[in-house]
């Protein structure tokens, strides 16, 4: 794969939405800026199609939305730390601070959203690294939680 899944300029600090819809939205427009999505408007519909499926909100004050569409060029993760907490049907109830956005060409071929998805699911389960992002604070220090899993 020519293009890395995360970078720093994958990571937004301080993403300042009212709620998931604007997250999503946020999300969306910044794949387009950084060219990982040809259409901001149909990766925004991908993400809204899936949570209406069901919820991606998972636990301690995590969400990991996640899309396979046809605008997106090519394999990658953003990671937004919100300025505010956001309402997000989580499996605990709690809001969410941190999205995790697992952005997939529908054309690539096998399971590789749902590998995507169940690596980042396992690394969520220890509260260490739960822990690690939560007290991360800027572009750097978050990246380099989430560069070790999508390398």
């Amino acid at each position: 794969m020519s293009k890395k899944l995360i970078t720093p300029s994958n990571i937004i600090i301080d993403g300042d939405v009212k709620d998931k819809e604007a997250g999503l939205y946020m999300i969306a427009e910044k794949a387009e800026e950084l060219g990982i999505s040809a259409d901001a408007e149909e990766t925004f519909k991908g993400f809204i199609e899936r949570e209406q499926e069901m919820s991606t909100g998972f636990t301690d004050g995590f969400a990991i939305p996640h899309t396979r569409s046809d605008s997106i060029q090519y394999p990658s993760v953003i990671v937004v730390r919100l300025k505010h907490e956001l309402n997000w049907e989580t499996m605990d109830g709690q809001q969410v601070k941190i999205v995790i956005a697992l952005l997939v060409p529908k054309e690539v071929e096998g399971n590789m959203h749902i590998t995507l998805l169940s690596q980042l699911s396992r690394k969520l389960m220890k509260a260490s690294f739960r822990e690690e992002v939560m007290n991360s604070f800027d572009t750097e220090s978050l990246f380099g939680c989430f560069k070790e899993i999508f390398e």
